[in-house]
């Protein structure tokens, strides 16, 4: 039985003056509110009450205001086509993958292109950015609505590109509370400090679920460019909601997820996401510390790679990782730079630290002999075959300013690599840091490399790690190179130099642009096991104090856990 038309107009009065009663305390206020029929299936329309209220949209049955209920509510999140067709709004909703059509027939006084328009305007209201996601969120017909997205009507605009109305408006998307102190952070801290990057840290002291709206706000806001969690675990739903992220953010460039306990097909997931992004622009790659060896997610990801052409900086350190799924990687990252699309990637670090790549390197040596914008190589830790990679170096590594090779492998004094690594070294024009800690280096080895710093005239002075890598007989090459090189900071820890020790001092007397000298450690267990050699190690703190005569430059020595005092 149909309702009179006052009947109708008291229905909507009521809940457009006191919706609260109806709807709940959170939706205090509505957008509209009018009476419709509406059929789920089939052709039979039902009277309805439509109301727009906040970010959600709602169906009420009901012929008098005490009997009135909601039928059926739905997030305008969830929406997947708006099509009018006359006096006829036809709305999918995907709710959870519960795929829904309902038809709506709008009275002349709402016809239904005011009702789609209502509906675009309440996305708006809480998503300010969506105005990019729209063509490819929302199938919208007639497509003339598309165009008059952006002249809908906007609210006042609040800090952080209205974080606090999108992140009230995924707190119910996601069925989590509201919490006013995480608006309060961001409004007030993050503006202040002009923070772009969310941190997953700052709001670790939560529960895991209230994190699901704070990282969705990234999906859909243009103002955070960057998401980062560094030693916190996260849930399995929070990483679904940063895939999400991944998978829709416009404006994500920077992705760092360290030691987050992130699961071994995440590498998978990851390139899925990145594949399914049109408009994915990452910069900062950083998921190091997870243990994330995954031939097929690598295998991936290496084909998705290449039209991720903005990518720069790309950790996987700690990852256990196979040489195979970094070859794949490499491979995928060789294929970006060798692009004509948009010319091509550049990558500028690259860090592979701390996994085992001892055998194929193959790709490795690839990338490098072309990655000319190389600024930052990191290979510490891998047992890396060094011997096959100075060549690579030479034409495509002369840029970089950090070479970390700590924990490598060379080979002995007869290695081909001997004399391309000091060609290399002598060809350089940016090092600032390089580093062989750990890296045992015979003594020709050695000294091809010194001498190749020595023979280099465009260096600045830079920063050279040479802990626990002297084998026999290096002491004796420290002593004769050692002081043609522009080192500005040097560090000669657990070399067992005992009594050589005082020739290598003598020896750094002549390089005027040190400033920091490290010697402790393991480099006089020998004399102060022998009695006899208590002048020595006088004569070595002699020399110690010389290099902070007037003449030298010296500002800082540590001579920590070398145990003089047991002496």
């Amino acid at each position: 039985m149909s309702m009179s038309r006052s009947t109708i107009q008291e229905l909507c009065d009521f809940v457009q003056h006191k919706p609260s009663q109806i709807l709940g305390n959170k939706f205090f206020d509505s957008r509209i509110v009018c009476q419709v029929d509406v059929a789920h299936k089939g052709d039979k329309y039902e009277p309805r009450i439509f109301i727009i209220s906040k970010f959600r949209i709602f169906l009420l049955m009901g012929k008098t205001t005490s009997s009135l209920k909601i039928e059926k509510s739905f997030h305008v999140l969830t929406i997947k086509a708006l099509q009018v067709d006359e006096e006829l709004l036809v709305i999918h909703i995907d709710d959870g993958g519960h795929k829904k059509k309902i038809s709506v027939k709008c009275p002349p006084a709402h016809p239904a292109i005011h009702l789609a328009r209502q509906c675009l305007s309440a996305i708006k209201h809480y998503f300010p950015d969506f105005g990019s996601h729209l063509p490819t969120s929302i199938d919208v017909t007639p497509p003339t609505l598309y165009t008059e997205f952006s002249s809908l009507p906007s609210a006042s605009p609040r800090p952080c590109h209205s974080f606090r109305r999108t992140y009230a408006a995924l707190c119910d998307f996601y069925d989590q509370p509201y919490r006013e102190e995480v608006s309060w952070d961001v409004e007030k801290i993050y503006t202040a400090n002009k923070l772009r990057d969310l941190k997953i840290d700052d709001f670790s002291h939560l529960l895991p679920k209230d994190l699901l709206p704070i990282v969705g706000v990234l999906q859909y806001s243009s103002y955070f460019t960057g998401l980062i969690c560094d030693g916190v675990r996260v849930s399995s739903e929070v990483i679904d909601v940063i895939l999400s992220v991944i998978r829709k953010s416009h404006s994500l460039k920077k992705l760092q997820l360290r030691s987050c306990a992130l699961p071994k097909d995440f590498v998978t997931l990851l390139a899925s996401a990145l594949h399914n992004n049109q408009n994915a622009c990452l910069e900062h790659l950083d998921i190091s510390r997870n243990p994330l060896d995954d031939k097929k997610g690598f295998t991936i990801l290496a084909s998705v790679l290449p039209r991720i052409v903005q990518l720069r900086y790309v950790n996987v350190a700690e990852c256990a990782l196979t040489d195979k799924s970094i070859n794949l990687l490499c491979t995928g990252l060789y294929n970006g730079m060798t692009s004509c699309k948009s010319g091509g990637m550049q990558i500028t670090e690259l860090i592979l630290s701390a996994n085992p790549i001892k055998d194929d390197i193959s790709s490795i040596i690839n990338l490098v002999s072309i990655c000319t914008s190389l600024r930052v190589l990191d290979l510490s830790d891998t047992g890396c075959h060094l011997d096959k990679l100075w060549n690579a170096l030479k034409f495509g590594g002369l840029q970089i300013e950090k070479l970390l090779l700590n924990g490598c492998t060379l080979g002995g004094k007869r290695s081909e690599g001997v004399q391309t690594a000091k060609e290399y070294f002598s060809m350089a024009v940016n090092l600032t840091h390089i580093s062989f800690n750990n890296t045992s280096m015979p003594s020709e080895y050695l000294k091809s490399v010194l001498l190749g710093l020595a023979a280099n005239q465009q260096l600045q002075p830079f920063r050279l790690d040479l802990d626990a890598t002297c084998e026999k007989g290096s002491a004796s090459v420290l002593d004769a190179c050692i002081g043609g090189i522009r080192c500005e900071t040097l560090s000669l820890r657990d070399n067992n130099l005992d009594a050589d020790l005082q020739g290598v001092l003598q020896s750094l007397m002549m390089v005027q642009c040190l400033r920091r000298l490290d010697i402790g450690g393991g480099n006089m267990n020998q004399l102060k096991k022998n009695n006899k050699q208590a002048h020595v190690i006088n004569k070595i703190l002699l020399d110690v104090v010389k290099l902070y005569s007037e003449e030298g430059c010296l500002e800082e020595l540590i001579l920590s856990e070398s145990r003089l005092e047991n002496k």
